[in-house]
């Protein structure tokens, strides 16, 4: 897909990326480490993987937020990755909440609310489409829940 289309899927859809990075990285940001406390229980499935087989003493601390456990379980993720070939880019994604009108003819949002998810992509462009597909899922979510 052309980085244009995705600019603008990206407007139509109402989606913006509020941070990325890139992985693995080494010494990680106060905000990478906010990233993974508040959504450990939504992590990328190539994230998740790496670190499935820890104890959950170690899950914790990778959860915990700033802080020298947070970095220590960061820098072994990332070494993880490094030995099992992962690397690509998080980003958080973020798109209003809709709500659907009564009529079923579109809805009204507004940025004061909205939901956002951590996703990982190999490329800095697929992170973009990934997030329009995430955004256009959680669209039809919130439209579907109209239709009850």
């Amino acid at each position: 897909m052309p980085i244009p289309a995705v600019y603008e899927r990206m407007f139509d859809g109402n989606v913006r990326i509020e941070a990325a990075w890139p992985f693995p990285v080494s010494e990680p940001s106060e905000e990478l480490a906010e990233a993974f406390e508040y959504h450990d229980d939504r992590m990328p499935a190539a994230i998740a993987a790496l670190y499935e087989k820890w104890r959950e003493e170690e899950r914790d601390e990778l959860f915990a937020g700033r802080g020298w456990t947070f970095t220590e379980a960061f820098n072994e993720l990332c070494g993880e990755a490094c030995r099992k070939g992962v690397s690509g880019w998080l980003g958080i994604a973020a798109t209003p909440v809709f709500k659907p009108h009564s009529d079923r003819n579109g809805a009204s949002f507004s940025w004061g609310y909205y939901k956002t998810q951590l996703l990982f992509a190999e490329t800095g462009q697929q992170l973009l489409e990934r997030s329009v597909e995430w955004a256009e899922a959680e669209y039809a979510k919130d439209m579907a829940k109209a239709a009850v």
